[in-house]
């Protein structure tokens, strides 16, 4: 690709993120994100970090599913639109 082609195409993103920037469509906050860390830190530095594969929030009660091959997990009712594993895409089995 020449320099000028690649200018064009610099140009071209720039004008779409800034007609459309990104949006934060898990509506997670920072202020969730602190109070979900110290209470993990309230319960022990040896508790393993999970987050949902669909949303990215971090997986704070007992209502998620575990993903068989991969074994990544993600919030159960986040995953009603899906017949295979996001990241995986092994076959869902409820």
């Amino acid at each position: 690709m020449v320099a000028q082609e690649r200018a064009k195409f610099a140009d071209l993103a720039l004008k779409i993120f800034m007609n459309n920037p990104p949006v934060d469509v898990a509506g997670s906050s920072v202020r969730d994100y602190l109070a979900w860390q110290d209470r993990i830190e309230e319960q022990g530095s040896n508790i393993a970090t999970q987050i949902c594969i669909v949303t990215g929030k971090p997986i704070t009660d007992s209502r998620y599913w575990e993903c068989s091959v991969c074994r990544h997990k993600a919030y159960e009712h986040e995953l009603r639109a899906f017949k295979n594993c996001p990241l995986c895409h092994a076959t869902i089995h409820w």
